[in-house]
């Protein structure tokens, strides 16, 4: 059972989260192990047997890179690329297949799921922690049936602020119209998981994350039952596999640079006023509600 999920949302500060979870000496935080990634190129599905021959053979070089590197599908290149960011390794990929009968096929979120909470399972006993959680793009209500025990967080940052970085960072293909409307969608979806009765979340705010960490940080360690240690808003004192092994993760190389608030009110550098006013329009309630307003 997984203790703890992230529910990502572009440019929110999610991985920032995970990564000041996972500086704490009893968590264990994995990056974007998405099940979207466990499928051939092409649409077809693997097995387990071929999803791990296939990992296995691309084990040939003395580089962890060269070996993800050598993987011919772009699909499982990028999830194992997303778990050398957690510190789980091709052979420990390969140990969680191992734990799966051969011929079982990952064609659906279940089987694809059992794998992932497996994988990080593998993680959380090899750096020795007793929590386990990740960043998951999935449905919470999928989650939730499965890990009912399980703490839920979102971020929820200034709209503004995430158009201003989805505009600039990425591929998001976003405009200030459809930015908005995503924006107050996942907020909306987000607080209607939580009015689920047995439901352990909260949302946790960018600026008060980056701003008073300790405070948000306290907040989600009393969900998970255990006491707030220096180290996660310190997180920059503890080994961090993201900062060995980024592979590309968009916000690595600001977490990197420690906490500050040089994104806070970004948008005010980037956006246009009719940007602006757009956005403003259509999300006026949320950011109201935030007091983003």
């Amino acid at each position: 059972m997984i203790d703890l999920f992230i529910i990502p949302k572009g440019r929110t500060g999610g991985s920032l989260l995970a990564t000041m979870l996972n500086a704490h000496s009893s968590i264990s935080m994995g990056y974007e192990l998405y099940p979207d990634k466990l499928i051939n190129d092409d649409g077809t599905y693997f097995t387990i047997q071929i999803l791990a021959n296939l990992i296995s053979s691309s084990r040939l070089y003395d580089s962890d890179n060269l070996n993800i590197k050598s993987i011919k599908y772009n699909n499982i290149k990028t999830f194992c690329a997303r778990s050398a960011r957690s510190g789980i390794t091709l052979g420990d990929i390969v140990n969680a297949l191992n734990f799966f009968n051969k011929n079982t096929i990952l064609n659906n979120l279940d089987s694809k799921l059992d794998f992932i909470d497996r994988l990080l399972i593998i993680q959380k006993n090899k750096y020795k922690k007793i929590i386990v959680g990740s960043k998951m793009k999935v449905d919470p209500y999928i989650l939730y049936k499965r890990n009912p025990q399980a703490v839920f967080l979102m971020m929820v940052r200034d709209g503004r602020d995430v158009l201003a970085s989805r505009l600039t960072n990425g591929n998001f293909n976003t405009n200030p119209t459809e930015c908005a409307h995503d924006w107050v969608n996942s907020i909306n979806d987000f607080q209607n998981f939580l009015r689920i009765p047995k439901v352990k979340g909260v949302f946790i705010k960018y600026e008060d994350l980056v701003l008073n960490s300790k405070k948000s940080l306290s907040i989600i360690c009393e969900l998970l039952n255990i006491e707030y240690e220096e180290s996660m808003t310190n997180y920059l004192s503890r080994q961090q596999p993201l900062f060995m092994n980024s592979y590309g993760q968009l916000s690595a190389a600001q977490i990197q640079d420690g906490l500050n608030s040089n994104s806070i009110g970004k948008w005010k550098r980037i956006l246009s006023k009719k940007d602006v006013l757009t956005f403003e329009m259509i999300a006026r309630e949320k950011l109201i509600e935030y007091r983003y307003l």
